[in-house]
């Protein structure tokens, strides 16, 4: 791997991270995700519940093939789960690319679909997904319905002043100051540490127990109080005040 592709890779797992915080910290208060579940974020939040993807490319162009697998997988877990007609969890690309967006036109048709991103070519042999998993045209559309495609994303520095601007809103007197210098760093750590569970029902948490993981300031700025002034000074504090 080069260090050009070693970068980008680098910064698409970021990318991924930063778009993990705003998707809970959007939330309901109910609302929970899962890192790398069925896909790199599930949202479980009620009826903006969805498998979310996220792709970053800054310096490619789009082309269908970028997305084509995930959409590809995608309708293998909608057949895997029976292609229910009344699945609630929607599935989401989000990407950002150098350019290109004009080349997908939305609303998707079947027949768009079919030929730009469930049929491909592999050892000469053509492939056409649908065909092979004996998808009916309903659940197709089904699962048309459900799929919800954005080459427009966010580029990596306008997410991150997006995660910035939640932190302020959803945290009671954070400072644009405070969330880059604390409570940013802090909540990149939670959601790495969920990644890297093997058990993925260790990787999932919920907005409120996020909040109070990364909502941690008064506590850390504690520990350095008491090490800095010594034990007893800082208990004879403590028990001033309360």
């Amino acid at each position: 791997m080069t260090d050009r592709s070693a970068t980008a890779t680098i910064k698409g797992y970021f990318y991924q991270f930063d778009q993990t915080i705003v998707e809970l910290l959007q939330a309901t208060k109910h609302g929970s995700i899962t890192v790398e579940g069925v896909e790199d974020i599930d949202l479980d939040d009620g009826d903006d519940s969805a498998f979310v993807q996220c792709k970053y490319y800054e310096g490619t162009e789009y082309n269908h093939s970028v997305i084509k697998e995930a959409v590809i997988h995608m309708l293998r877990h909608f057949h895997a789960v029976g292609c229910p007609a009344g699945q609630l969890f929607k599935y989401r690309l989000r990407g950002h690319y150098k350019g290109g967006q004009h080349k997908l036109v939305l609303p998707l048709t079947d027949e768009f679909l079919k030929e730009h991103f469930l049929t491909y070519t592999k050892d000469k042999q053509a492939h056409k997904v649908h065909e092979e998993l004996a998808i009916t045209d309903v659940q197709l559309v089904n699962f048309r319905g459900l799929l919800d495609i954005d080459v427009n994303a966010l580029s990596y520095d306008e997410q991150q002043d997006k995660v910035l601007q939640l932190l302020m809103s959803e945290i009671p007197e954070c400072k644009a100051g405070d969330a880059l210098s604390f409570f940013y760093p802090v909540a990149i750590n939670v959601i790495q540490g969920l990644a890297i569970e093997a058990d993925e029902a260790k990787r999932k948490i919920t907005k409120d127990q996020f909040l109070r993981a990364i909502n941690r300031k008064e506590v850390v700025f504690n520990a350095w109080l008491r090490e800095h002034l010594g034990r007893e000074y800082f208990a004879r504090m403590i028990r001033r005040k309360y």
